[in-house]
């Protein structure tokens, strides 16, 4: 998946910044399992009851979630060890959430819940095929924008790291988010 010095350097920079993002973590085949895995939860549930909603703010439609989903469960599970080794922490799978957002969605800058202590981010899927922005504020208080594509995965420290994603312009874009907590962590 990552040879020693990406891991090196991943973890260098998650150390300095509170978040890096990692290019092409995830195979190609993989990606479109996960986006056949995403249209087959639009079936299963055209909006969850979730604790989310005040930061998805809609002028049109209105998002699709699912909280643990198979998939995305699955590739939690899959991908702990690495971000383990990168966050340097004994890192406890909490759960995954699906998201699928529709043109003018905009996600409101905050902060994750305690579940979330480290968090990633992985497009799995978009209607034009290119990237949706995350907006970071970096350890340093500076605003990062970050542009990942399909494969790539943005991590960071879900509760001290704000983030937020400015309208999208697409017809939609679909999303899983990864989040863990220190098992070391005593608070």
């Amino acid at each position: 998946m990552l040879n020693d010095n990406q891991v090196t350097q991943s973890m260098e920079f998650f150390n300095n910044e509170g978040y890096c993002q990692i290019n092409n973590i995830l195979h190609p085949q993989l990606i479109e399992y996960l986006k056949i895995g995403s249209s087959m939860l639009e079936f299963e549930t055209l909006e969850e009851s979730n604790n989310d909603k005040d930061i998805v703010k809609t002028n049109a439609q209105h998002s699709i979630s699912k909280y643990s989903s198979t998939i995305g469960e699955n590739l939690l599970i899959y991908l702990t060890p690495i971000f383990s080794q990168i966050s340097s922490k004994n890192l406890i799978p909490t759960y995954s959430f699906f998201r699928k957002y529709f043109q003018t969605n905009v996600l409101e800058k905050h902060s994750d819940r305690p579940s979330c202590q480290y968090s990633a981010t992985i497009q799995i899927d978009s209607s034009k095929d290119e990237s949706w922005p995350i907006f970071l504020k970096n350890k340093n208080n500076k605003d990062i924008e970050c542009n990942s594509k399909m494969g790539d995965v943005i991590f960071y420290k879900g509760e001290e790291i704000l983030h937020w994603r400015e309208e999208l312009k697409c017809e939609y874009s679909s999303h899983l988010f990864l989040h863990w907590v220190d098992r070391d962590d005593p608070t």
